[in-house]
């Protein structure tokens, strides 16, 4: 990494940096200006000046209008072969305490990385007493603090670099404040006149015919499919997807609206994609186009994404084949965030739990904070979960399992969410002498390549036994997570 830097003044002050390669083209910086009012020392913080005025940025930010935490604008950052960077240079008092916030919206974890830095003058570098911090994945708003304290130094370097990870980033609505005194509200651009709100199906839901419940193709586009009755979700009806198939439908939406995209999903191979993106073919979908991943034993899977419309007042809904294989897609959603359908029908393969502690799984979101009466190994608690504060991690060859009493000779439902990013994970149901139980053996996770959390489903029955086992475990490397365990009686 290489820093430059020019004076800004006749004093010799620096106000800006760079981090690119060797042999990079170096931009043209801009003066930072004097720290506007209201307690936020950071120049043109939000962005909303559709500009980097007052910032040094690199080939890798661009200004967008795709994703914004508040207002119209933020900062793009998307992943390249090469380092770059976003920094200010702002003026602070010497030995004073301060804190730096900002909001980070990522496909995935790592690639934006915050560091307070001395100016050029000053040595360059880091400032003492700080270390980076690397962004979080999740396709969400992140807001991230960086307390510091400004030693003897009259100017630091805000700075997020690019580091070359191959993710997607919006960085926005900045904030550099002494210790303790109160975050200024970011002020937002006016909000434009919203497009009308589309008329949605009955219960939110945007998908026309989304069942194929009229036993027909209407409102889709398709070719190599059929409808059939035989396999589904729920109803009479489902999509039977052949060998290089596709299926779409244009939806009406609001523009700069976030939405959440879901289907059902049944294979035995991981050749279906799918995504949502504009007419014109950009994809919208945080993550991309998706893997199915091979759902070998045979259930429906809901398969889940999100996305902001962006200008879009239509999108569309692309389901597609890239080989060989039989498919079955059922029961679509599209619907705003906040405004989730009044009727999700539940998987056949998957009842609901009734309520009233049916749950036959002890500490089943290990919302303990702990494992207790869970087993593990190379496992730990963390913060990445479906629902509640706390799920499994699971490490390299990690194992976790759980012995649960049942009643001889009954039919059983397991399920549990899963995130990841590989199909290493394993799972079933066993006695405790290690005869398997579930129908379809020992399951392979496949790949969530989206880093969302998916439910995994088994059926059983518990035979002979009053005590059967949940094994999970990791066959390789890479970190998997499991939150919401249920075993519930049919």
């Amino acid at each position: 990494q290489n820093f430059a830097a020019r004076p800004a003044n006749s004093s010799g002050k620096y106000d800006w940096m760079l981090i690119l390669e060797a042999g990079a083209a170096t931009p043209t910086p801009t003066v930072a200006p004097t720290p506007p009012p209201g307690g936020n020392l950071i120049a043109n913080a939000s962005f909303e000046t559709g500009t980097f005025d007052s910032w040094g940025y690199g080939a890798p930010f661009t200004i967008s209008t795709e994703q914004a935490h508040a207002g119209t604008y933020s900062v793009k950052l998307v992943n390249a072969s090469t380092w770059g960077y976003l920094g200010q240079t702002v003026s602070v008092s010497p030995n004073t305490d301060y804190t730096w916030k900002l909001w980070i919206r990522s496909s995935g974890a790592g690639g934006a990385r915050m560091r307070v830095l001395r100016t050029a003058g000053d040595g360059g570098g880091l400032l003492p007493g700080t270390n980076y911090v690397d962004n979080q994945g999740g396709s969400v708003w992140k807001e991230y603090t960086i307390n510091f304290n400004s030693g003897s130094y009259s100017e630091v370097i805000l700075s997020v670099s690019d580091s070359a990870s191959g993710k997607t980033h919006y960085i926005d609505d900045m904030t550099l404040t002494t210790a303790g005194a109160p975050t200024p509200t970011p002020t937002p651009a006016p909000t434009p006149t919203p497009a009308p709100t589309p008329t949605p199906a009955p219960g939110g839901n945007l998908v026309q015919n989304p069942g194929f419940e009229t036993g027909t193709f209407a409102s889709w586009t398709q070719t190599s499919c059929t409808l059939q009755s035989a396999q589904k979700n729920s109803g009479t009806y489902a999509v039977q997807l052949g060998s290089t198939a596709t299926i779409t439908q244009d939806v009406a939406v609001s523009p700069n609206t976030d939405y959440t995209f879901k289907f059902y999903h049944r294979s035995t191979n991981a050749n279906m994609r799918y995504c949502v993106q504009t007419t014109g073919g950009t994809i919208l979908t945080n993550g991309g186009v998706v893997s199915s991943g091979a759902n070998t034993y045979n259930n429906f899977v809901q398969r889940t994404l999100s996305f902001n419309s962006g200008s879009n007042t239509t999108v569309q809904i692309n389901v597609y084949l890239t080989a060989s294989g039989t498919h079955y897609a059922d029961d679509f959603e599209l619907y705003s965030d906040g405004a989730v359908p009044t009727s999700t029908p539940a998987p056949t393969s998957t009842p609901t739990p009734p309520p009233g502690g049916s749950n036959l799984v002890s500490n089943p979101g290990f919302e303990t904070g702990a494992f207790s009466p869970w087993v593990q190994t190379a496992c730990t608690i963390g913060s990445t979960v479906n629902s509640g504060s706390y799920a499994a991690s699971l490490g390299s060859n990690a194992t976790l399992t759980q012995d649960i009493s049942v009643s001889t000779n009954t039919n059983y439902t397991f399920s549990f969410y899963h995130r990841s990013t590989n199909a290493n994970m394993r799972y079933c149901v066993q006695t405790t002498g290690g005869t398997i139980l579930t129908n379809g053996g020992v399951v392979s996770s496949g790949a969530n390549t989206y880093l969302n959390f998916v439910q995994r489903t088994l059926t059983f029955n518990s035979g002979s036994n009053t005590v059967v086992q949940i094994y999970v475990y990791n066959t390789g490397s890479s970190t998997h997570y499991a939150d919401d365990f249920v075993i519930s009686g049919s």
